[in-house]
């Protein structure tokens, strides 16, 4: 959480710009995608509220965090532009797949956690689809509500189904996709 500089016990206020954010450093691709999801999460609000533009966001959470790891920071910053530059297509198969949802329900977090997920299926075929969705189901269970992990694994199990039907989940190399 944030501290104050030097001083311990001054109660925290949002607005002040003396704050250390003291995540854990990334340590795996875990966490490099809970910074993406991060990212995607406070872009999804700037864009409503008219905050900050994503590469600001992506710049502040993805390089501050991961600068330590250029591997994990790679990752992160491909798998924010990918998911970020095809949110249409990712808000398409949420749509398509939230049958009998109102999309504008599921829980900014929720849908984040979703864009990442649907983001990684479609654009990184190295990753196995399995690996995507359980990543996906352990962040939402962290950072959502308790139902999260089982509605992020119902959408996304749907996605691998109807993105194969429609030829679009493009896996290669051993163990990805039958």
């Amino acid at each position: 959480m944030a501290k104050k500089k030097d001083q311990p016990d001054v109660p925290q206020t949002p607005n002040d710009d003396d704050y250390e954010y003291d995540l854990p450093p990334a340590v795996n691709r875990r966490d490099a995608r809970v910074r993406v999801m991060q990212t995607l999460y406070a872009a999804a609000i700037g864009q409503k509220v008219g905050g900050e533009n994503v590469d600001q966001l992506a710049g502040n959470i993805l390089g501050a965090q991961l600068k330590e790891r250029a591997d994990l920071l790679e990752f992160a910053q491909l798998l924010m532009m990918r998911t970020w530059n095809g949110r249409q297509e990712c808000d398409r198969l949420i749509e398509e797949l939230a049958t009998n949802w109102d999309v504008s329900r599921i829980t900014p977090i929720d849908m984040a956690v979703l864009r990442m997920g649907l983001g990684e299926l479609l654009y990184f075929p190295d990753i196995p689809a399995r690996v995507t969705i359980n990543e996906a189901i352990e962040i939402a269970k962290a950072y959502s509500t308790d139902k999260s992990g089982t509605f992020i694994n119902g959408m996304l199990d749907a996605a691998v189904t109807l993105l194969k039907k429609e030829g679009k989940l493009k896996k290669s190399g051993r163990g990805l996709i039958e």
